[in-house]
């Protein structure tokens, strides 16, 4: 993992290459396959986080919940095609992470690079991908828009690399002289 940070939307975005160093030190969101709808919901906007494993009773991964996919469960059409009818769509209190979650999500280990957990998301169109080690228990979940904000920094530091040697070899740089082509 790279040192360098830079401030971006005035956080500090630490410079990383691997999926591992995105998650590190920030804890998935675990629920089991019985846990209610409403509960799930009040735990992704009590922390912010709006993707969730479902993990079975060994602890291995076996479905993802998004917020998006939950509300789709829960919003019913009402036969106005274009309208929700939201008084009929009140939270089932018999609503489980079972019924709302995505089965057998597509994840990437932890030791993948940024530019395949991009290239999973990009080409399927996901908002989240879970991170899961050799056993398939849930060490957490990227999203697309610190993928992208992570790809961005990679391509940043690889323009600045190229500059700095570029001077070099041209002999401008300003702290000293460097070779003649």
């Amino acid at each position: 993992m790279s040192s360098f940070k830079t401030v971006n939307d005035n956080k500090i975005v630490p410079s990383v290459d691997m999926v591992g160093d995105v998650i590190r030190n920030r804890p998935a969101l675990e629920f089991s396959p019985t846990d209610k709808v409403s509960n799930i919901l009040e735990t992704m906007y009590d922390t912010g986080s709006f993707a969730g494993g479902v993990l079975d009773s060994s602890g291995s991964l076996i479905g993802l919940v998004t917020e998006r996919e939950m509300v789709r469960k829960i919003l019913k059409k009402s036969p106005d095609k274009d309208q929700y009818d939201f008084e009929k769509s009140a939270i089932s209190e018999d609503l489980t992470a079972w019924d709302t979650m995505i089965t057998n999500p597509t994840s990437i280990a932890p030791c993948a690079s940024i530019d395949d957990a991009l290239e999973i998301i990009t080409r399927n169109n996901f908002r989240y991908l879970p991170v899961v080690n050799m056993v398939g228990h849930l060490k957490g979940i990227v999203n697309a828009k610190e993928l992208y904000r992570h790809s961005q920094k990679k391509a940043q530091r690889l323009i600045e690399d190229k500059d700095l040697m570029l001077s070099y070899f041209l002999g401008n740089e300003p702290y000293c002289t460097g070779h003649s082509l």
